[in-house]
């Protein structure tokens, strides 16, 4: 699904690539398209990193936590990586809304 949904980013960027002769609107919808896919990356790649150092910080056990460990800061920056550029919850209710709109209809075919 990631290789699919960076492909078609890659469509989409090769269309951005004539942004200063757009007018404004166009390119905003250009963006619009997608922030879907976007959101869906950004939820996966956050969600899976974070089950990832989970289990780092188990193999480690105790030593997971202690400073001089590599686990303990990929712990500490894992939850930080739901939080910035939008929140995962936020993300998933713009998922679900296209799932819902008559859009996603169109788009996913």
């Amino acid at each position: 699904m990631v290789y699919r949904t960076v492909g078609m980013m890659d469509v989409h960027w090769v269309r951005w690539t004539n942004l200063a002769r757009m007018p404004c609107r166009r390119c905003a919808r250009q963006l619009r398209s997608t922030a879907v896919e976007c959101s869906i990356i950004k939820v996966w790649g956050s969600e899976m990193i974070d089950y990832v150092v989970d289990e780092t910080v188990q193999i480690y056990g105790g030593y997971g936590f202690v400073e001089e460990y590599p686990a303990e800061r990929a712990y500490r920056d894992a939850r930080i990586n739901r939080i910035f550029e939008g929140t995962n919850e936020i993300n998933r209710l713009i998922i679900t809304g296209f799932l819902l709109s008559g859009r996603c209809r169109d788009s996913c075919r």
